[in-house]
C-alpha cells in the first residue's frame, strides 16, 4: 500500500457529471469555490481541475480500512451528517466516487462529518485544504491495516519522508485515542506475532556505513539533551524533521541488513520523544501517531525490551485519556514481550 498521496494537483478529462444536489463543490482549486463555466469551443470537452491527483486518495485508504463499500461509506457520511445538526445528505455511492477520484471536494459540513468519522479534530478541516487533512488519519490507520512486515515498515517510513502530503494537528481539544478496543487488540496480537514469527527481510543488504550511523546516533542523543533548556512547542518541528531524515536513510540504505535496526532504534527513540512533547502539548492524535510509529518501528528492529518500552509509553496515554482496560491490555501486552524475551525478568501486572 502506497502511502505518498501528495502530489501537485494537474489537470485532468471527464465527461461532464450529472447535476447533483448542491453538496459538492465540483470541481475546484480550493474548498468552497465552484468552476466557472466559461466559453469552449463546440466539440471540444471541458478541462476540469482535479482536487487531488495522487496515486491512492487517503479518502479512499481509508474507506477500505473501515471495510465499506462506496454506497456503505456514502450512507455511514449522511448518518453521520444529520447525528451532527448539519441535516440531511443524499447518500450517493457516486459522490464517494468523485472524492476519491480527485474531481470534487465535499462542502464544509459533509467534511466536518467526514472528519467525525475518521476521529479528525474540527479545526483541521479549516486549517487545511481537503484532503490534506486527512492524511494524519491516514498515517494512523496505516500504523494499524498494513501488514506486519519488512516491507511495510518500508512504506511507513516513505509515508514520513519529503512530498508525502505530511500535516501535523495543531489544536490541543484532539480526539481520544483511535485506535482503542477490538482495533487495539487486533494491533497488539499482530505486533506480538510478528515478533514471535518474524518475516523474511526486504529492501538493499548493503548495509549503512559505521560513520552514518554513528553521526545520526550523535545528532539524536543531542536531541533528546535538548529537552532540559527548549520547550516542547519549539522542539516538535525538529523531531518532525528528524524523523524524516531517519526514514530518508533508512529506506535509502534498506530494511534487508542487519545494521538497519540501529537506524529502527533511533526511529523508536526520536518518535517515542515526539509522543511525549505532544503529550505536553495536549495533542493527543499527534502523540498516539508517535506511539504507534515507535512500536512499529520497535517490532521491525526485533528489540522485545524497546517495544515493551514503548507499549507502556501508550498506555501511559490511553490511561490518561480515561481507556483504562486499554491501558491495563497494553500494559500486559508488555509484560508478555519481555516474558518471551527473557522470562526471569518479567514482572508481574499490577491492575
Amino acid at each position: 500500500m502506497s502511502l505518498r498521496d501528495g502530489a501537485p494537483v494537474t489537470v485532468g478529462r471527464e465527461p461532464a457529471p450529472n447535476k447533483n444536489d448542491g453538496r459538492d463543490v465540483d470541481p475546484a482549486v480550493d474548498v468552497g469555490e465552484h468552476v466557472a463555466d466559461v466559453p469552449r469551443p463546440l466539440g471540444r470537452p471541458r478541462e476540469r481541475s482535479r482536487v487531488f491527483t495522487g496515486t491512492r486518495h487517503p479518502l479512499l485508504i481509508l474507506r477500505a480500512c473501515l471495510g465499506l463499500n462506496q454506497t456503505e461509506y456514502a450512507e455511514l457520511v449522511a448518518r453521520t451528517h444529520a447525528a451532527m445538526g448539519h441535516g440531511h445528505l443524499a447518500a450517493r455511492p457516486e459522490k464517494v466516487s468523485r472524492w476519491e477520484n480527485g474531481y470534487a471536494a465535499p462542502e464544509r459540513t459533509t467534511q466536518l462529518a467526514i472528519a467525525q468519522i475518521h476521529r479528525v479534530p474540527p479545526r483541521e478541516v479549516d486549517r487545511t485544504r481537503w484532503p490534506v487533512w486527512l492524511h494524519p488519519a491516514v498515517r494512523r490507520t496505516a500504523m494499524t491495516a498494513v501488514p506486519w512486515n519488512s516491507g511495510s515498515m518500508i512504506e511507513i517510513l516513505r509515508s514520513l519522508g519529503p512530498g508525502a502530503g505530511k500535516v501535523a494537528f495543531t489544536t490541543g481539544d484532539g480526539p481520544s485515542p483511535v485506535v482503542s478496543g477490538p482495533l487495539l487488540a487486533s494491533f497488539l496480537s499482530h505486533a506480538l506475532t510478528a515478533l514471535l514469527t518474524p518475516s523474511a527481510t526486504a529492501g538493499q543488504d548493503r548495509p549503512p556505513t559505521p560513520g552514518v550511523t554513528a553521526a545520526l546516533e550523535r545528532r539524536v542523543d543531542a536531541l533528546e539533551g535538548m529537552t532540559d533548556f527548549t520547550g516542547s512547542k519549539e522542539l516538535c518541528p525538529v523531531v518532525a524533521g528528524e524523523l524524516c531524515l531517519l526514514a530518508t536513510v533508512t529506506v535509502g540504505w534498506g530494511h534487508g541488513c542487519r545494521a538497519a535496526s540501529r537506524l529502527l532504534l533511533l526511529v523508536v527513540r526520536v518518535a517515542s520523544l515526539g509522543a511525549w512533547l505532544h503529550e505536553e502539548l495536549g495533542q493527543d492524535a499527534d502523540a498516539e501517531e508517535h506511539h504507534l510509529l515507535a512500536v512499529r518501528a520497535a517490532v521491525a528492529a526485533g528489540v522485545p525490551f524497546a517495544i515493551g518500552a514503548c507499549l507502556e509509553g501508550l498506555a501511559r496515554l490511553h490511561r490518561r485519556t480515561g481507556c483504562a482496560a486499554d491501558a491495563r491490555a497494553l500494559v500486559r501486552a508488555a509484560v508478555d514481550v519481555r516474558r518471551a524475551a527473557c522470562p526471569h525478568r518479567a514482572r508481574e501486572v499490577v491492575d
